[in-house]
């Protein structure tokens, strides 16, 4: 017996719902804010995220993005004192049975300017198409079903899908601060991102009110390298659109464990908490509280880097009552950088410790070498 599926679809109403948020979001960066392209010559990350596995028609998204820095010839000296930046990114959402699905493709220009030795702004403009498309062909509504046999009889409510595209505009601001141009020890991130700066659109795909969309994003990000042997990140955000809220603190640790050669593996401690106010749920205010276990690792060469981790959530608030599952997400980076420096990268006292190690061993071996020559 096929299954039957009970569906409220609210033409409508606002069918544009709250964008993803994504759990390791430092490693999305121009998701979180298109300034914080081009802080290497060349990345490319990619993103998937599934979330609460045990409800039917999950949330499915998936990004991939590319990004960069241009340096005209004429731009060449050291420190150099701006650079173009350019991204490219992409978007494919999906969520709930129907398959509602929500597609962005996008691309910034912005510049990189060091006002001084240490202090690096960055700003961009990004330009963006986005459609918006749900598949009623399959649905099932009240008249479809037999009310004594329970049979579902097709009516073909409506024969293709329905479609709606946009275009609107991404810009912020990222202030970056490292104690050194190169292998520094520590490295501040602050900024400010506003998506949909055109605000207004159509709330649903057959209403013609109209609902502001615009996100604010505020973040952080301070990097602290050679704190116990190992590396140490927190960061976090604030972020509003409409009717939520979301704040979220995040922690990462990178041990140096000696054995793993040029492999890093490290893990942390996310926390997020989302606050969602709504006239339609019957309740004027709610909150859900989700943790985050991350494990990733890192391969770096001389060339370039690649950073692939896994992040598992569990609902900790009222909606883990309903054993909706957890929320899973991969992702992958690969970065080439011109200057052979990242973040996970030894520090300059690191670099300085080991130099001086390499030095006394060769010291020592010179030692032997003579005193076998007196002998």
């Amino acid at each position: 017996m096929r299954n039957i599926t009970y569906i409220l679809v609210f033409l409508g109403s606002s069918l544009f719902s709250q964008e993803p948020v994504f759990s390791d979001f430092y490693n999305n960066p121009i998701y979180l804010n298109p300034a914080l392209a081009g802080q290497y010559q060349i990345r490319a990350s990619f993103n998937a995220n599934n979330q609460w596995y045990n409800i039917p028609g999950q949330l499915n998204t998936q990004t991939f993005s590319l990004d960069g820095t241009i340096s005209p010839k004429k731009w060449n000296d050291r420190p150099r004192p701006a650079e173009l930046v350019y991204g490219l990114y992409a978007l494919n959402n999906q969520e709930g049975e129907l398959g509602m699905k929500f597609n962005d493709i996008s691309g910034l220009f912005g510049a990189k300017v060091r006002l001084q030795e240490k202090h690096v702004l960055s700003f961009p403009i990004q330009f963006v198409l986005a459609s918006r498309k749900i598949d009623l062909t399959n649905a099932v509504f009240m008249q479809n079903l037999d009310p004594v046999l329970g049979n579902i009889y097709t009516t073909n409510f409506i024969q293709t899908p329905l479609n709606r595209n946009h275009i609107n505009f991404h810009s912020g601001l990222n202030y970056s601060y490292t104690n050194r141009l190169k292998s520094y020890d520590s490295k501040l991130d602050i900024g400010i991102s506003l998506h949909n700066l055109l605000g207004t659109e159509r709330e649903g795909f057959l209403s013609q009110n109209s609902v502001n969309r615009l996100k604010t994003t505020i973040y952080f990000s301070f990097l602290k390298k050679g704190v116990f042997n190992s590396n140490m990140r927190f960061s976090g955000f604030y972020q509003s659109q409409i009717n939520q809220k979301t704040l979220q603190i995040a922690s990462h640790f990178t041990p140096t464990i000696n054995g793993l050669g040029n492999t890093y593996i490290g893990t942390g401690l996310f926390f997020r908490q989302q606050f969602l106010s709504s006239t339609i749920a019957g309740d004027p205010f709610k909150t859900f509280e989700t943790i985050y276990f991350p494990v990733y690792f890192l391969i770096p060469n001389k060339a370039f880097i690649i950073k692939t981790s896994f992040n598992y959530g569990f609902p900790i608030s009222e909606i883990s009552s309903g054993r909706p599952g957890g929320i899973g997400e991969i992702t992958l980076q690969i970065i080439n950088n011109s200057d052979n420096y990242w973040d996970i990268c030894p520090g300059d006292k690191q670099v300085r410790y080991e130099l001086n190690k390499k030095q006394k061993r060769n010291r020592g071996k010179l030692e032997k070498r003579r005193t076998k020559m007196v002998k």
